[in-house]
């Protein structure tokens, strides 16, 4: 009964009674049909096949013996196959099984109240699993909590949560895993293509789309380096004009002021010489007079000639005041000196 070992769980068996009446098999469905092997010292073996189906078989050993006296006996042994687990993939609605993929059972230690890994080989198993083509796992544990991890290349790793396991109970949950790269289980090749192809097309109209923003945008920057420049033109050319106007302005105003000082002057020196030419009137109608120094300049020395005449001086600055002409004399010659009639 080797090949029952991990998936068997075994009831108390009925020990081999004496049938009465005849044994017909043919009442029940028989899976299979199987010879005891007689291996000496009275031990008679058998190997029997597990089914692939999960739930409870009986297993019927006739014996017959060759005396006819001694009526046939049976053993009758119920077993019940537990169900394993099995580890997929979903796709739809379709169910895919992974191989590969190693599954580790870890329970709870009463003692340090951690979770560990299950100690199988106590209980003559394997702690981790891998499963075969069919992805199945199975584990007969004792009463307590455990939980489940897996890992299988390509896939996410699954942590399970802590469950607990009673007694006459096996660890055999179905496990979905979902794979690293789901997004190429959604399409095929000639969509992947497809969608390349159009991410392209999408890539290059943006590409033109935005160069042709960016020389929009340096259009825009170079017609407005053109108008800054233009109105830095016209703002250069506007305050040469007018420093131009302004140095005019203040020639033509420096002109008119200095025209006035010399209208001034000229007035000036007019209104002198007419009080000049009026103190020497004064002077010839007195007589003898003495003229001060101070009022005397820009007067000549008046001399008489040779025949007795009075000689006037020379006029030196003769304007015109009114319609008279005005004369000046000169201050050297007549500074100091007497003015004889």
């Amino acid at each position: 009964m080797s090949s029952f070992a991990a998936s068997l769980m075994f009831d108390s068996p009925v020990l081999a009674e004496e049938q009465q009446e005849p044994i017909n098999t043919e009442d029940v469905l028989v899976l299979v049909e199987f010879e005891y092997i007689n291996t000496g010292e009275g031990i008679w073996t058998a190997t029997v096949p597990a089914p692939v189906i999960d739930g409870e078989y009986e297993v019927i050993t006739v014996m017959e013996y060759k005396d006819e006296k001694l009526a046939p006996k049976e053993i009758r042994l119920v077993t019940v196959v537990d169900p394993e687990g099995y580890i997929y993939e979903k796709e739809g609605d379709k169910e895919t099984r992974i191989s590969g993929a190693i599954a580790q059972l870890y329970w709870l230690n009463p003692k340090t109240k951690q979770y560990e890994l299950w100690p199988a080989g106590e209980y003559q198993q394997e702690n981790p699993q891998t499963t075969d083509v069919r992805g199945t796992y199975s584990f007969l544990v004792p009463e307590g909590f455990y939980y489940i991890k897996v890992d299988a290349p390509g896939y996410m790793s699954y942590d399970g949560k802590p469950f607990q396991v009673t007694e006459g109970s096996g660890v055999h949950i179905n496990i979905e895993l979902k794979t690293k790269y789901w997004w190429f289980k959604i399409a095929d090749w000639k969509t992947i293509l497809m969608a390349a192809v159009v991410l392209l097309l999408l890539y290059n109209f943006y590409r033109d789309r935005r160069r042709e923003a960016q020389e929009k945008k340096r259009d825009c920057e170079n017609a407005n380096r053109e108008t800054i420049e233009k109105e830095m033109r016209e703002k250069i050319e506007k305050e040469m004009r007018d420093r131009k106007e302004a140095e005019q302005d203040a020639r033509e105003q420096k002109a008119i002021e200095q025209k006035i000082l010399d209208q001034e002057r000229i007035e000036q020196e007019a209104r002198e010489a007419i009080k000049d030419q009026e103190i020497i009137r004064s002077g010839l109608n007195l007589g003898k007079f003495e003229i001060p120094k101070e009022e005397l300049a820009g007067h000549r020395e008046i001399s008489k000639t040779d025949n007795g005449e009075k000689k006037w001086p020379e006029i030196q600055n003769q304007e015109t005041i009114g319609n008279e002409p005005r004369q000046s004399l000169d201050s050297e010659d007549l500074s100091g000196k007497d003015i004889k009639t």
